[in-house]
């Protein structure tokens, strides 16, 4: 990594050092680090790792602002939600994101894989995607995001999905 992507202590601004504005403000650290999580759970097998990267993404809904339908993940907010729209909106879809494809990777023995982006200099360390096609299971594959394409009743699972040239869905 370049020096200006990371800080000395390993973590973004928002979580480094003293002065980071994230620090004494809660469960933003943990789901800002899901993905991550999941990529150390890989290389330790460490189940620590991918128990709190699976905390945080259980764990997401539990103050969700209902003028916004923000979550906020700051223990001073709460249910006072997380600001306007899309102020941390981007922000969770990214770390959403990564820890989705995280897991996926992991669980598809690396047969499901998405280019990465640049690291989020701002809040967390988590990667973008998006930027290329992948690979689901040999396929080329691009991701997409369209609304009500699936629609689940459990909060505890969550799908990904792409699409290839042919058409074809992935979920």
């Amino acid at each position: 990594m370049k020096d200006w992507e990371i800080s000395q202590v390993g973590l973004s601004f928002e979580h480094g050092g003293t002065h980071g504005s994230a620090n004494n403000s809660g469960p933003i650290l943990l789901s800002s680090h899901a993905g991550m999580f999941v990529r150390f759970y890989q290389l330790t097998q460490d189940a620590l790792y991918l128990n709190m990267a699976r905390a945080a993404a259980w764990g997401r809904d539990a103050f969700v602002d209902s003028a916004t339908g923000v979550a906020s993940y700051y223990w001073r907010m709460m249910d006072n939600g997380a600001g306007p729209f899309p102020h941390h909106a981007w922000w969770q879809i990214g770390w959403i994101m990564d820890y989705l494809v995280a897991e996926a990777n992991m669980r598809s023995m690396k047969e499901i894989s998405f280019p990465r982006g640049f690291i989020t200099p701002k809040v967390g360390p988590h990667l973008t995607y998006g930027f290329a096609e992948g690979r689901v299971m040999g396929h080329k594959a691009a991701l997409i995001l369209k609304p009500d394409l699936i629609k689940i009743d459990n909060p505890k699972l969550d799908c990904l999905t792409a699409l290839n040239k042919e058409e074809k869905n992935f979920i």
